[in-house]
């Protein structure tokens, strides 16, 4: 997933979507980090760490985060699901409902997928 195949959604900021955006936006992808804590979306756009879930790793300029999932799903061509299994079901719910047709999910490259 390079730039060249557009935006990027990562529903998720914790230590494993963090990692997933970071390697994205290395790769020259524009990711939009969604996190469930205000917080924390605030603290990676203000400082570009992820203290809480990735401490002392630098987050590329091409991450931008949100605690809105609608946001976090404009424009993307690509959502990627960084959460914990227990909350994959009401996370993918949150992202339909906010987006009606995503043209790609994926929980993870072994786990399966949905695609229209």
């Amino acid at each position: 997933m390079t730039g060249s195949e557009g935006a990027v959604a990562v529903m998720g900021a914790g230590a494993w979507g963090t990692a997933l955006a970071k390697v994205l936006a290395d790769a020259g992808s524009a990711v939009t980090l969604w996190a469930r804590r205000p917080e924390v979306a605030a603290t990676i756009n203000d400082t570009g760490y992820n203290a809480d879930y990735l401490p002392g790793v630098q987050l590329p300029p091409g991450i931008r985060a949100t605690d809105d999932a609608a946001a976090a799903l404009e424009g993307a061509t690509t959502v990627l699901l960084g959460v914990p299994a227990q909350t994959c079901a009401p996370t993918s719910s949150r992202g339909h409902r906010c987006w009606p047709r995503a043209p790609r999910w994926s929980a993870s490259p072994r786990a399966s997928s949905w695609a229209p």
